[in-house]
């Protein structure tokens, strides 16, 4: 496999996706001071301010579970594909919403049901990380689903805390939305050969609770809400001794069925269930905590200011003519 190095081009002209090459021509490992407005001094400063947040405690443990930022496929739908790849591979964005260059896959499709996040879900996702810092929460470790969007979005919240390159993105399949919707099987995930090459701060050497292929591809919702509930319990009975700040990206559904049965509520008939998680927006975030000397976790109110923002159309000067 062709190494990505220090030294790969930026933005250029060239932007390429090849099944002949091992990896596209790429910035966005090197991109991690974008729309970053605090120097890793000034984020420091906010850790000391806040000593009891930043800190881990023996015994404390918070879990900050958030979904995604902004996926491709669903701002531009699925012919995004067609429009941005030519037919011999070579991608290159039409809209300035779109990332300026994609990890290395076997195939495009792969994309379809892997989606990336636009540069506005990276920015929402610096946003956060921000947010979180300023409040003095400093993260210690982070999880996250397979999928590529949440990969991301990891990868933003801990650059814009200067951490991205000290704290290891650990992949825990557990975490991936419900297999309900998924009638045809799992989407093709980017392997983490690709994902460490294009610069991703993945940790090879963790065990997750359930691997890939241990998914179990006919789950029902309360399935669902189980798989959350076990992981939830793995990544306490990790952290539990030490303390600290978990960040934990996934999905929508994540945040229900991640923190439902930890804190002791119980399962949602589905209706309530599909109702709670269509609520959830982009970098919709929560937090429950754990005191020391405490059995039980507790789910919190706002932590950091909701993110909200309206949406942009795509606008043709050439209107102004008519």
């Amino acid at each position: 496999m062709l190494p990505q190095t220090a030294n790969s081009p930026g933005l250029q002209n060239n932007h390429f996706f090849s099944t002949d090459k091992c990896f596209q021509s790429s910035d966005t490992r090197l991109n991690t001071n974008s729309f970053f407005y605090s120097e890793n001094s000034t984020m420091q400063k906010f850790f000391q301010l806040n000593p009891h947040r930043s800190m881990k405690t023996q015994g404390s443990l918070r879990f900050f579970f958030a979904r995604h930022g902004e996926r491709i496929d669903l701002a531009f739908g699925p012919q995004w594909i067609e429009q941005a790849f030519d037919r011999n591979g070579k991608y290159r964005r039409i809209n300035l919403n779109m990332p300026t260059d994609l990890p290395f896959r076997p195939s495009k499709r792969e994309f379809l049901g892997d989606s990336p996040l636009t540069e506005i879900g990276q920015f929402q996702a610096r946003l956060t990380g921000e947010a979180l810092g300023y409040e003095g929460y400093k993260i210690h470790y982070c999880y996250t689903s397979p999928a590529l969007r949440c990969i991301q979005t990891a990868t933003q919240i801990l650059a814009a805390q200067g951490l991205e390159k000290i704290v290891k993105i650990r992949i825990e399949p557990s975490i991936f939305e419900f297999l309900g919707w998924y009638d045809k099987g799992l989407p093709s995930f980017v392997n983490f050969e690709s994902l460490v090459s294009f610069g991703y701060n993945i940790d090879t050497n963790y065990k997750p609770l359930l691997s890939l292929e241990k998914l179990q591809q006919d789950e029902n919702y309360t399935d669902y809400y189980q798989r959350s509930f076990n992981v939830s319990k793995y990544l306490s009975n990790i952290h539990q001794n030490e303390g600290g700040n978990l960040l934990v990206i996934g999905h929508a559904g994540t945040l229900e069925v991640c923190t439902r049965q930890i804190t002791g509520m119980p399962v949602r008939p589905y209706a309530e269930f599909n109702a709670t998680i269509r609520k959830v927006p982009y970098l919709g975030l929560a937090m429950i905590e754990k005191e020391a000397g405490s059995n039980s976790f507790e789910i919190q109110g706002s932590v950091i200011p909701s993110l909200g923002h309206t949406s942009n159309f795509n606008f043709d000067p050439m209107a102004l003519k008519l």
